[in-house]
């Protein structure tokens, strides 16, 4: 028998936030400041809004400084992006994972939520 996700959405958010260590928060900023953030950045959210359709996500993107997109890897030319934001009527927080060049060819799109509903089946 497998343990209701509402058991399982507190542990998930814990080991989130304690993966957050200075070097890896060091990390995103100096990511951040790349030359090359803006435009990958807008690519990403461009696929959020394609992939998502959802309202809650063009509000939590528009904002200019926002943290609901992060990046947190890049090796030369590829980046590794995260994504977090309400879900409508904040019934579970929405966190997806995108793999995209510089150029905005999409290499892997993944929505943990969708992923951890189609586990749970």
């Amino acid at each position: 028998m497998r343990p209701p996700l509402c058991f399982l959405l507190p542990l998930a958010a814990l080991l989130l936030t304690a993966c957050n260590t200075p070097a890896s928060l060091a990390l995103r900023e100096e990511l951040k400041a790349d030359a090359q953030w803006p435009s990958v950045k807008a690519f990403a959210q461009a696929e959020l809004r394609k992939q998502e359709g959802s309202l809650s996500w063009s509000f939590a993107l528009s904002a200019e400084d926002n943290n609901s997109l992060v990046p947190v890897e890049k090796d030369g030319d590829i980046w590794t992006v995260v994504a977090a934001a309400d879900y409508p009527d904040n019934r579970y927080g929405l966190v997806v994972d995108i793999r995209l060049r510089e150029d905005g060819t999409i290499l892997a799109y993944q929505n943990r939520l969708k992923r951890q509903m189609e586990e749970a089946d």
